[in-house]
């Protein structure tokens, strides 16, 4: 893995603190299957931003509100 793709990976506590949730939740979500893979790097397991983002996009639901418009 390049160095600059270093950049765009995210920790469990650095993704728990996005979701606004604990690490141990994040750990929950993705034994249950609910998160995108991690790369696991030594011990670590971090994610890519860009798979987060795209995994936020699916999850996203339109309002019902929105759709009657």
């Amino acid at each position: 893995m390049e160095v600059g793709k270093l950049n765009n990976l995210i920790s469990v506590n650095e993704l728990a603190e996005w979701l606004r949730t604990t690490p141990r939740a994040v750990y929950s979500m993705r034994a249950r299957g609910q998160l995108p893979d991690p790369v696991r790097v030594g011990r670590r397991l971090l994610y890519r931003k860009e798979d987060l983002l795209g995994w936020l996009g699916e999850k996203c639901a339109v309002s019902p509100r929105e759709t009657r418009r």
